[in-house]
This record gives C-alpha cells, sequence and structure tokens, in this order.
C-alpha cells in the first residue's frame, strides 16, 4: 500500500511540475529525423529532450543503449551529429532531459540491475561527461525544475521477475 502511495506522490509531483510551465503551443510539422525503425538494427526513438540554447534534440535509442544530438537550427532538415554510447556509464539508459542551458542529464540502470539506484549522468551539450550521482531504483523519468537548478528524478523501484528483491518507489531531487 505504501509503494502505491509514493507512486501516486510521484505522478502527482510531476504532473504539477509540469502544469507550472505556462507555454501556448501552435504544432506545425516543420521536418522530421528518422532513427530508424525497431528491427535488427535496433533503431527506435524512445525519448527525446530539446535545448533551445543549442538548438539540439537528444534522443533515446533504448535497444543500442545510445543517444542522439541532432541539430535543429533549420527545423525542415535536422541533422545528426553524434551518436553517444551510454555503455560506460550502464546497460540501459531510462531517460534524458536537459536544463535549455546546455546541460543534458540522463537516467541510466547500471550492471546491477534495475532493482539497485541508478545512475544519473551530467553531460555537457556535446555529450561530453561531466558527473554522475546516484539516484533511487529504476529511475525511468527524469526533469529539470524550470530555472534548471535542479533535477527531479522519478524512482519506479521496480521488482524482479521472481519478485524476490521489491525495491520502494522515490522521488530524488539533485541540486
Amino acid at each position: 500500500m505504501n509503494k502505491s502511495i509514493y507512486k501516486l506522490l510521484g505522478v502527482l509531483l510531476f504532473s504539477m511540475a509540469s502544469m507550472l510551465v505556462n507555454a501556448q503551443i501552435n504544432a506545425q510539422f516543420l521536418g522530421r529525423y528518422s532513427i530508424g525503425t525497431y528491427n535488427s538494427n535496433g533503431g527506435v526513438a524512445e525519448i527525446s529532450a530539446y535545448d533551445p540554447s543549442t538548438k539540439r534534440m537528444y534522443v533515446v535509442n533504448g535497444p543500442d543503449t545510445s543517444f542522439r544530438i541532432v541539430n535543429l537550427a533549420n527545423p525542415a532538415n535536422p541533422v545528426l551529429i553524434s551518436t553517444i554510447s551510454v555503455k560506460p556509464y550502464g546497460i540501459d539508459v531510462t531517460s534524458i532531459t536537459t536544463n535549455k542551458k546546455g546541460l543534458i542529464a540522463i537516467a541510466v540502470i547500471d550492471s546491477n540491475g534495475k532493482t539497485n539506484p541508478s545512475s544519473i549522468v551530467f553531460l555537457d551539450a556535446n555529450g561530453n561527461f561531466i558527473s554522475k550521482v546516484k539516484a533511487g531504483a529504476n529511475t525511468d523519468h527524469i526533469i529539470f525544475t524550470p530555472n534548471g537548478n535542479r533535477l527531479l528524478c522519478a524512482n519506479e523501484g521496480e521488482p524482479n521477475v521472481g519478485y524476490t528483491i521489491d525495491p520502494e518507489g522515490s522521488i530524488s531531487i539533485i541540486d
């Protein structure tokens, strides 16, 4: 019962943070960037984040444990800048975000698996390592606060297959 309450509180916290941003959206098709389809080449765009200060989009490709840095200076013609492997930091990337000032954060499951603490890796706009900190078990959503100074992490605390290990769900706040 307590895990359900913590998960509900986590969802509410992230929902409230999202509502704080009062931007109006006027969506128009300008261009397209594709990293492939889910097949033997492992291509699939799973999670993305945009940084207006660099005009770059960061796109997670879960199957090959990487993310792409895409130049969107001309939205009608997105251009791949580089592909960054997250294997030096772990076995799976579960979320990506930017503070809109050239700082990227990625949530990574390390080799100990999703029932252990995840790593949050901070990178510069080019994907270069800055620092790494631990968060809760199976961090699956991260977002910077509107001022970009703190990172909020939803840690699912998902159990292993046999339910022999069932970590608590939690929220991490990284300054």
